[in-house]
């Protein structure tokens, strides 16, 4: 809540950027300030260790692709999918970066990959919970991500009616709303109520 009210009333002091509070990341990405908040625990508060955490983000992004795409391609398909993300240019420059953008990434990209296995095995409860957890700590992480869900909403309506494939859709349809309903409450917790979330 503190930091809510400091960058509500625009006094948080920056001493790299002398900008206004909206010109830095809202207090309500939560998903992101308490990993941040624990790695600075474990290697010291600093912008070099928080460029490590983005460096980190970046190498588990480039794993996921690789894990997930030698699951439903091939080997090699996903040796080279794991070698372009990992020397993705834009994503590479900002894993040097103390910036929030890799470790947000991390999570949408998770989310869209076990959405994929929600596709293949509709049934399986357990890839659904993993998507739900997925996307609603990408929304944690960047409210913006909330949506997400609307191409994966997209995708399975198509599946379900055009491709008449029997997926169960209000399990779909809940893996896919609820993350952003369940956010709301941290969100409001972290700002130390409603009012202050909103102003």
């Amino acid at each position: 809540p503190e930091l809510f009210r400091g960058w509500n009333a625009n006094d948080i002091v920056s001493d790299v950027l002398d900008r206004p509070n909206w010109w830095h990341p809202p207090p309500y990405r939560v998903g992101y300030i308490v990993v941040a908040a624990w790695w600075a625990r474990l290697f010291g508060a600093s912008i070099a260790s928080l460029s490590w955490l983005s460096t980190a983000s970046h190498l588990v992004w480039a794993s996921i692709n690789w894990v997930f795409a030698r699951r439903h391609l091939n080997e090699t398909f996903a040796l080279l999918l794991a070698t372009l993300c990992a020397f993705s240019p834009l994503l590479a420059g900002e894993a040097r970066l103390a910036l929030m953008d890799n470790y947000a990434v991390v999570w949408v990209t998770l989310a869209a990959w076990l959405f994929l296995e929600m596709l293949e095995q509709p049934q399986a409860w357990g890839w659904q919970i993993g998507c739900g957890a997925a996307l609603t700590m990408a929304i944690l992480t960047k409210e913006l991500s909330v949506f997400v869900a609307a191409p994966l909403g997209a995708v399975a309506l198509i599946e379900r009616f055009y491709r008449k494939r029997p997926l169960p859709f209000w399990r779909f349809f809940a893996v896919l709303a609820l993350p952003g309903a369940l956010s709301v409450p941290f969100f409001v917790l972290a700002a130390g109520g409603l009012t202050p979330l909103l102003a």
